[in-house]
């Protein structure tokens, strides 16, 4: 299955299964369809490298979520949004399927 297809599935089945999590789980829309939407989104502060979800948790806690395929592995823009955001006190997980990211969302 397909990073996308893979959290879109996780995702609905969240939403679903969890309304008190809506708003609080989403996505971060890093990806241009073409070259002046890319500029639009640099312009608007698009940088590459940051994880596909955001998880807000309580008490002002983030946590970054990242999706793979189980043979996926991260771009240098994404390792390096890995190392800053644990060096800023954040959570950051690598994921590759569903269980993974409800073990990280129910934890």
């Amino acid at each position: 299955m397909s990073e996308i297809k893979a959290q879109a599935k996780a995702f609905t089945n969240l939403w679903n299964a969890r309304p008190d999590l809506r708003g609080r789980v989403f996505a971060i829309n890093n990806n241009s369809v073409n070259g002046i939407k890319g500029a639009m989104n640099k312009a608007m502060g698009v940088v590459p490298g940051v994880a596909d979800m955001c998880f807000l948790k309580p008490e002002g806690r983030t946590c970054w979520i990242e999706w793979k395929t189980d043979t996926g592995k991260q771009s240098p823009h994404q390792v390096n949004f890995q190392r800053l955001c644990l060096s800023l006190g954040h959570e950051y997980h690598i994921v590759r399927n569903e269980q993974e990211f409800l073990t990280i969302i129910n934890s």
